[in-house]
């Protein structure tokens, strides 16, 4: 288009001829023996005459129209060269692609000949046959992706260059996960190492399988983009293997539907941790892109101090809930999920030297501002203290974690739950409804956890009159203003059923029937005041003091039995709050020496003073 309207812009410039005539002239037309100019014909006949004029150029196609001045001719031979160069290219790249599409279907239909040739020959059914034809037309019309190995010209880089292109391509992959989040933090050179050693990024495609039920872990896989499915499945005996044939995980895995996998999600990796033997199968659905971690590579490209040691830390805690996470406390492990291995929850139960570099990562992790500054400073004491830990999640936020175990307990004959009610320290009363329950110690496991505080802390040696069930994670999140931060409750309930016949053994706390004198206003004026009251004074209370566990001498926990809706009114309503405070304040307590003597009879010393910082219920 644009060479045809330069070709008649300059066939119309009569001043700039030499020859006196133009292109223009000898284009005239003959009608009825009359000569008629191009310039009284139609735009659309002008139009089509310079656009034939423009085609025969590149085309290099006959023309009727000649250059009539030497600017007609120039722009006449330059026409004629582009034409020769752009038809040529054109025709070659149109031979050429014909020439690969040819060859490449040449390929095809080779390769096809000889599967088909191959199936014949083999004698497979015809089922079997058609079924491995289809799938092999299909893949053969889908583009493989690169690889790294695809192109040569990525080994001229450096080590160091070609490391920084591995961990780019794998830090968006790595940081979605809390511990390699915070390993890069601590030392970015160690970690592109092992992205380079010990990463590699594969292709897949649909009904390929990573991996099947029995085989040996070694690797952990993590899903870049795509979609995956896992199916538990049932394992023969082994006796070696950390996943043997169990009753429960099979008709688990009859009963279960398959899992679908994301993008993002991690998978086996419990192979980095432990000697590890897969429980089901890994199945490609759509084309994805997997991220495979050498768990023999990986130990050996930790090499900077600290990443190993908070590696080794990690790895430690994880083994220890593969190997106790068995019914009834928990779920058998999977390729997907190992019971209590929540990043926070290992990191609450590691060491304290690892959990003090853990916290002081985290904390350097944290952009600073002026008003932070006395914040950061009061965090810093109480991590090199030990009474604060900080974790990186996976989306990059701090937290300060708190983990916790809780026994929910149950009377099988009427479904009541042993509930604490109250605190002591001294003379002074903390209303309080919760499950008991106890911080975790270092190198614990939610089991050990339980075990600890059923025979030492409750002090009522609930062990041996109890049944335990499963046990369920729970996570709350608070806003601190006092550090800044905010905290995560980590809590993990553990079911138990109170065996037919067995009953509370610990000291029976009084209490004084006169509550009416002590009601406050409020609390009078409630209806659910005056209608649970009554019923609560009723209850046998016990009283126990904690054994170790860090507890003062002079702190007591008030335990007793509470009906589901008395528990939940209780501890989540502000008037079940008030109705708690007044019964606590009910309570006689005795002098430390009279300890051993409580609900035998003997005069205590009055009635206790409630702490004022009712209304704000501690909550496990």
């Amino acid at each position: 288009h644009f060479l045809s309207c330069l070709w008649f812009f300059i066939g119309a410039q009569a001043g700039v001829t030499d020859t006196g005539v133009t292109w223009l002239d000898g284009a005239a037309l003959v009608v009825s023996g009359d000569p008629v100019s191009i310039l009284d014909a139609g735009t659309s006949y002008q139009y089509s005459v310079c656009l034939h004029w423009a085609v025969s150029q590149i085309a290099l196609g006959t023309i009727d129209t000649m250059p009539s001045n030497t600017l007609e001719r120039m722009v006449f031979v330059c026409a004629t060269m582009v034409g020769f160069l752009f038809g040529s290219t054109l025709i070659s790249s149109l031979s050429a692609a014909m020439m690969d599409l040819q060859m490449t279907k040449k390929d095809k239909v080779g390769k096809m000949r000889t599967l088909r040739r191959y199936l014949e020959e083999s004698n497979s059914s015809h089922l079997v046959a058609l079924a491995v034809t289809k799938q092999v037309e299909g893949r053969l019309n889908i583009q493989e992706k690169l690889h790294e190995r695809d192109v040569p010209v990525l080994s001229l880089l450096s080590p160091a260059l070609s490391s920084q292109l591995r961990y780019d391509f794998c830090k968006p992959v790595l940081q979605s996960h809390p511990l390699f989040r915070m390993l890069i933090s601590v030392n970015v050179q160690c970690m592109q190492r092992f992205c380079h050693a010990a990463i590699s990024a594969t292709h897949w495609r649909p009904k390929d399988e990573l991996f099947s039920a029995g085989a040996k872990g070694v690797a952990a896989f993590v899903v870049s983009h795509g979609k995956l499915l896992y199916t538990l499945e049932e394992l023969e005996a082994e006796e070696d293997s950390v996943a043997p044939a169990r009753e429960d995980l099979i008709a688990e895995a009859a009963a279960s539907d398959a899992v679908e996998v994301p993008a993002g999600r991690w998978v086996s990796e419990a192979a980095l941790w432990a000697e590890w033997t897969h429980v089901g199968r890994l199945e490609v659905v759509d084309e994805s892109k997997v991220l495979v971690i050498d768990a023999e590579q990986m130990p050996k490209m930790l090499t900077h101090p600290t990443i190993r040691f908070i590696a080794a830390e990690y790895a430690v805690q994880f083994h220890r809930r593969v190997i106790s996470a068995r019914p009834p406390f928990a779920a058998y492990p999977s390729d997907l999920h190992v019971p209590h291995t929540g990043y926070c929850d290992l990191v609450a139960t590691m060491g304290t030297v690892a959990k003090r570099d853990i916290s002081l990562a985290s904390l350097a992790s944290m952009s600073a501002w002026d008003s932070w500054a006395t914040k950061r400073a009061k965090l810093t004491d109480e991590i090199l203290a030990g009474r604060s830990l900080l974790v990186v999640t996976g989306d990059g936020s701090v937290r300060r974690v708190v983990s916790l175990v809780a026994l929910r307990l149950v009377r099988p004959d009427d479904g009541s739950i042993f509930a604490q009610v109250a605190k002591s320290h001294g003379e002074r009363l903390v209303p309080l409804c919760r499950l008991p329950g106890t911080r975790k110690q270092p190198n614990e496991t939610c089991e050990e956890t339980l075990e600890r505080f059923m025979t030492s802390r409750l002090g009522i040696r609930l062990k041996e009159k109890v049944d335990l069930g499963r046990s369920m994670p729970e996570a709350t999140e608070e806003e601190s203003r006092a550090m800044g931060l905010c905290t995560r409750y980590l809590r993990t309930v553990c079911s138990a059923t109170m065996r037919v016949g067995e009953e509370i053994v610990a000291p029976k706390v009084p209490c004084n029937h006169r509550p009416s004198r002590r009601l406050s206003h409020r609390a009078s004026v409630l209806s659910d005041s005056s209608r649970t009251l009554p019923d609560m004074m009723q209850r046998i209370v016990w009283a126990v003091d904690p054994a170790g566990d860090g507890q003062r001498e002079s702190t007591r926990e008030f335990y007793t039995w509470l009906t589901p809706g008395e528990f939940s009114f209780l501890a989540g309503s502000s008037r079940g709050e008030s109705v708690l405070a007044q019964w606590v304040s009910c309570f006689e307590i005795p002098a430390d020496e009279d300890s051993g003597r409580m609900g035998e009879g003997g005069r205590m010393s009055g009635c206790a003073e409630v702490s004022p910082t009712v209304g704000k219920l501690a909550k496990v």
